[in-house]
């Protein structure tokens, strides 16, 4: 099997909690498997605790197997919520991405 240093992961539409605990299994696979992986959010149109939660424990995966995570394509209503939460550093590092 070949490796990759980049996955990207597209999310679309509401991302509550059954799209969430999807999520979660997708991600806990990738982050120990892959040395990037991007989350695109520029398709989400509602974004619930639990989809925060699964991708906070999922940066916390990647950053135990020296690996990272990022948020990519940020709305401004995700950006916020980061904002709020201050999880920008964490999640969305640099500038935003549009």
């Amino acid at each position: 099997i070949e490796s990759c240093a980049l996955a990207r992961v597209e999310l679309r539409g509401e991302i509550d909690a059954d799209e969430a605990r999807q999520l979660a299994g997708v991600l806990a696979d990738l982050v120990v498997r892959v040395p990037q992986v991007e989350v695109d959010v520029a398709a989400v149109t509602f974004f619930g605790s639990a989809a925060l939660t699964a991708l906070v424990t999922a940066l916390i995966d990647a950053r135990s197997a020296g690996h990272d995570l990022r948020l990519v394509s940020l709305t401004d209503q995700i950006r916020r919520l980061l904002d709020i939460t201050g999880l920008a550093d964490d999640l969305a590092p640099g500038p935003p991405d549009g």
